[in-house]
């Protein structure tokens, strides 16, 4: 039992008395000796409790923080870390967490929602949460759908909660018992050495950006890039890169126990992992070759404004300006419009992101103009504006239109179903209006002027492109042929976009 530390006025107390005793100096100084003994003992009794179980500091040390907090029942059963990809959207469905995970925070902040406690926290990029079994959690994205990582501690044999596998450690056996779990970001400057104490199991490490060595117990070091994760025994020593590194920890720590009201608990005992066989971590996804140098994180080799290290946190290709090929460069998406440099029609509306810039709709939008028709559905069937939303100019938006059976297109006819008069007099028959026929590849009237797969271009211009007058996209690619005919790009090469 640690001994009481006397406090601060009895401390005062004790050296006024010595200030009294000036004319006899020797019991001051036996009694200044005396307190300075106590109160360095108490204070390292105190050090020492403090070091010790589940009232000891934080895992985190130096540049290193806690993001995300969690206590769990651990067993001591065959068990695996697995890292998984899993895409978010607003009004996702809720699921059941059956093991303890930590969700990493995307590039667009993430809500989540406890439904069984009814309490909701938000998680910015480079934030975490803490999943507990039995929870009821609905996880959203605050913008348009973004990917998210899962850090999950599971049974070896259990299936996947969520998500897409992207790899597991080897299979060990941890400390058993209700343990506090934590979610450790470290950003490091370049050359920087942190250290992890050992855990009741192997530490997950995930690399977001950089570069870093690892050093366990009695192990080779092994060198991670951007992307990878591995999972080490022992206690550890994590240098960084020549361009620093950001990375997390997953760590399994001390036991939280309990006892009853007004029971004293004994003091737990730090306890090392004893996995089930010696074993290196596991890597993650892809090894890395030592003798593959890496991609310079802080370049940007294919030019388009993000770092290979940004582009690595993002699983963008570093080599590619546009990796979804909408016609938007990645940095620009990440940097200025906010869509998705993975999805080439980031708000699902049939209509690719670089098109509606063009076309000047919202990309982030699938209704620009209100008008209840998707702008792909204008864009390439209906034929309506997609950023007015009453084309005609009759009054009557293009959705209802299109619901009543009328023509969009045309402002009369909205009138179709009204009686006409005849004024009095002579009847007048109706003039007929002027066609307007094109003529075809041949020269000849009729059929050049028709349009039977609805995509914009009549046959005679269909004729002069080369494209398929029954294939509104003659090359599949999805942006239909007039709009790649009027915007300059070729209907018959899908790799072409306007």
């Amino acid at each position: 039992m640690s001994p009481t530390q006397p406090s601060s006025h009895q401390r005062r107390s004790v050296l006024r008395h010595a200030v009294r005793q000036k004319r006899n100096p020797a019991p001051y100084r036996v009694l200044a000796l005396g307190l300075s003994l106590f109160l360095a003992v108490a204070s390292i009794v105190g050090v020492l409790a403090q070091g010790l179980g589940p009232a000891g500091p934080s895992p985190a040390q130096g540049n290193a923080s806690v993001i995300a907090q969690g206590v769990a029942q651990i067993r001591d059963v065959d068990t695996r870390w697995r890292v998984a990809a899993f895409n978010v959207e607003a009004g996702s469905e809720a699921i059941a967490v059956r093991y303890p995970a930590f969700v990493l925070g995307g590039t667009t902040p993430l809500l989540v929602t406890d439904l069984t406690a009814g309490t909701r926290q938000r998680v910015a990029p480079g934030e975490g949460a803490f999943m507990t079994p039995g929870q009821m959690i609905r996880l959203e994205t605050f913008g348009p759908p973004d990917q998210f990582t899962l850090l999950e501690l599971s049974p070896a044999d259990a299936e996947l909660s969520m998500g897409v596998l992207g790899g597991e450690s080897g299979s060990f056996v941890p400390q058993p018992g209700i343990r506090d779990l934590d979610l450790i970001r470290t950003v490091a400057p370049a050359g920087a050495v942190s250290t992890l104490d050992a855990g009741a199991g192997p530490t997950l490490i995930r690399l977001s950006a950089g570069q870093i060595t690892v050093t366990s117990d009695d192990a080779t070091p092994v060198t991670l890039y951007a992307g990878q994760a591995q999972a080490f025994d022992g206690p550890l020593s994590i240098e960084s890169g020549p361009e620093g590194a950001t990375y997390v920890a997953a760590y399994i720590g001390a036991v939280i126990e309990f006892g009853d009201i007004g029971t004293p608990v004994a003091t737990p005992v730090t306890e090392e992992a004893t996995p089930s066989a010696p074993q290196p971590g596991i890597v993650l996804g892809s090894t890395p070759s030592p003798a593959t140098p890496p991609v310079d994180a802080a370049g940007d080799p294919d030019g388009d404004g993000l770092t290979s290290a940004r582009e690595a946190e993002l699983g963008t290709d570093p080599s590619l300006a546009d990796t979804d090929d909408d016609g938007i460069n990645d940095g620009e998406e990440i940097n200025t419009y906010n869509t998705d440099p993975l999805n080439l029609d980031t708000d699902g509306d049939l209509f690719y992101d670089g098109g509606e810039l063009i076309r000047g709709t919202d990309p982030l939008a699938i209704d620009s103009d209100g008008d209840d028709l998707t702008d792909g559905n204008e864009e390439y069937t209906t034929g309506t504006d997609p950023v007015t939303a009453d084309t005609d100019g009759d009054g009557i938006d293009d959705g209802q239109e299109i619901e009543d059976g009328t023509d969009p297109l045309e402002a009369d006819t909205a009138d179709d179903e009204e009686p006409t008069v005849e004024p009095e007099g002579e009847p007048t028959e109706e003039a007929a209006p002027e066609p307007t026929v094109e003529e075809d590849a041949g020269g000849d009237e009729g059929e050049g002027s028709l349009d039977p797969d609805g995509d914009g271009l009549v046959n005679s211009r269909e004729a002069a492109a080369g494209t398929d007058p029954l294939d509104g996209d003659t090359d599949g690619d999805g942006v239909n042929d007039a709009n790649e005919v009027d915007f300059g790009s070729d209907p018959l090469d899908e790799t072409s976009f306007p």
